[in-house]
């Protein structure tokens, strides 16, 4: 059965990041974005999600392993502000930045939440 619902589904959804930051005040600073994702079956879902939990485990290239991992399943996002204040575009040089200044686990967290997948396993 292969394709049962790809046909009514877009391949991509949209979801409400949000990215909380310890503030110069003691605060906490929150940045809101929508990121999209790719909608994935649930094999690969489940895939996806098991090489996930391998590779947080894991210390090294923890960057370059994150990034490889949010490559399989972004596609794209609005409402990043520049340095400049302009929007920033989704690349994979803007997304390695965004894990080094610590988004990595927001975007992950945020996809496994929103997966229509997730919410069918239970």
């Amino acid at each position: 059965m292969s394709g049962f619902m790809r046909g009514r589904l877009s391949p991509t959804f949209w979801a409400l990041v949000e990215c909380e930051f310890a503030a110069e005040n003691g605060g906490t600073l929150t940045l809101k974005f929508e990121a999209e994702f790719r909608r994935l079956l649930r094999t690969e879902y489940d895939a996806f999600v098991e090489r996930w939990a391998k590779t947080r485990d894991d210390s090294d290239d923890g960057i370059d392993r994150t990034v490889a991992a949010l490559t399989e399943i972004i596609v794209g996002w609005r409402g990043v502000p520049g340095d400049d204040g302009q929007p920033l575009p989704f690349t994979v040089e803007h997304l390695r930045d965004a894990v080094d200044e610590g988004w990595g686990p927001a975007l992950i967290q945020t996809f496994i939440a929103k997966n229509p997948r997730a919410k069918a396993k239970n």
